[in-house]
């Protein structure tokens, strides 16, 4: 993967995270550590298998075999205690909910190590929002920014599509809540008149400055010890302060998942993220597989054909292929649906062209629809016990994801196995 720019190197270099290449050995390590590994994870997903299950078996299409193989090797280095696997979902509510993607970190870091939670948002992005291993409390004198029908200019929206702004004088307060982490990095906007940045983490305080000669994303990174924390951030009112994230992670081999999942969000918000911050910033997180999860937002909006929406996700997918080429990548097609707001042939039509995108940018496809049983089975999801589908008619209940996160990440998991077991990379 191609680093970044000098000056973010430079500081990531300080957080021992320089960027690093790859080079997969000629002589591919035994399957045995993989296969203890993977037998931990398929445990820990016990809790979260449904004794009687409406669904079917979930497979992992792809276009050729070795396109998952850059994530597969990462996943074999971090069996052996020698490296790390990081995956970054990005994707609407069913994402942003982290439920499904809680349930892939739990379960891949039981097996393969530890790094931690990962990213989070700063502030809560809408009422009662929840994430895994982390409180987010409610903040005071922050402003969300996010695409929207009001904001249809290119702005700086850091690495998930949102950002949060401070002009006076501000409190953000975010806890561990089960997770530990021994690295933190503040994700900002560095901009001219930039204001001072307090952050108090466990009743310590630091203070910087976000001001710079040029606009660009930085991260203010703290080094402290593997436990939980608390950490309260105060912009100061001296001038705008635009954050972006925080990053809490472990040292050493293992597994980190970043959510980048934000209700409502469609595959053409990224067309509207500033694509040189954005790549900047996904290229210092280093993941190893990326995933897709769009297209139910779309069908919401009936007034928009379906080749358009297919289009806008083509343009996203090739911005995305043209800054990273070599990252294994998975698309998730869209839920199923019986809201009244979706048209069932449409949802049909969109999850067809999804998957030839896929394909088309050498990513694997995860057919939900399939999985569930067709486009109307959310209507017996909803009557199963426990229901499995709330009464929207298009998201799942917690149960629901549970079961979707432990069919996908048993996916993932068989498809590595395939990989390694082939030695076929070179």
């Amino acid at each position: 993967m191609p680093c970044p720019k000098a000056f973010f190197a430079v500081c990531l270099a300080s957080f021992g995270l320089a960027c690093s290449v790859r080079v997969p050995s000629s002589r591919p390590e035994p399957l045995r550590p993989f296969e203890k590994a993977m037998q931990a994870s398929l445990e820990a997903l016990g809790r979260y298998r449904l004794e009687i299950s409406p669904f079917g078996k979930l497979t992992i299409e792809s276009p050729s075999q070795a396109f998952f193989d850059p994530f597969v090797q990462a996943l074999a280095s971090a069996s052996l205690g020698r490296g790390q696997a990081r995956i970054a979902c990005y994707g609407g509510s069913h994402t942003a909910s982290d439920l499904y993607t809680s349930t892939l970190r739990e379960a891949l870091q039981m097996g393969f190590g530890n790094l931690g939670r990962g990213f989070t948002m700063p502030v809560p992005i809408y009422e009662d929002y929840w994430q895994a291993g982390v409180r987010i409390h409610p903040s005071e004198g922050i402003s969300t920014l996010e695409p929207s029908p009001k904001r249809r200019a290119p702005d700086a929206y850091g690495i998930a599509g949102v950002a949060f702004e401070a002009r006076g004088k501000a409190r953000a307060h975010i806890q561990s809540d089960g997770s530990t982490f021994s690295r933190l990095g503040i994700l900002y906007w560095a901009q001219p008149g930039g204001g001072k940045l307090e952050a108090e983490i466990d009743g310590i305080t630091h203070t910087f400055s976000t001001a710079s000669p040029s606009p660009r994303p930085q991260a203010h990174l703290f080094a402290l010890k593997d436990s939980e924390h608390d950490m309260i951030l105060r912009p100061q009112g001296d001038g705008p302060v635009r954050l972006f994230g925080l990053v809490l992670e472990k040292e050493g081999a293992g597994v980190l998942v970043d959510q980048f999942g934000v209700a409502g969000a469609k595959a053409r918000h990224h067309l509207l993220w500033q694509e040189e911050s954005w790549a900047e910033l996904l290229a210092w997180r280093r993941p190893d597989l990326v995933l897709f999860a769009y297209g139910n937002n779309e069908l919401t909006e009936g007034h928009v054909p379906v080749e358009t929406h297919a289009q806008d996700f083509e343009r996203m997918m090739r911005r995305f292929r043209s800054r990273f080429p070599e990252i294994a990548c998975l698309v998730i097609g869209p839920f199923g649906a019986t809201s009244a707001l979706v048209s069932m042939n449409d949802l049909v039509a969109l999850n067809r062209a999804y998957r030839q995108i896929a394909f088309r940018f050498s990513c694997g496809f995860i057919d939900v629809l399939r999985w569930q049983g067709g486009p109307g089975a959310t209507s017996r999801l909803q009557r199963w016990l426990p229901p499995l589908a709330r009464d929207d008619g298009i998201h799942f209940t917690e149960a629901g994801y549970r079961a979707f996160g432990a069919a996908l990440t048993t996916a993932i998991l068989e498809k590595a196995r395939e990989r390694i077991a082939q030695h076929t990379w070179h």
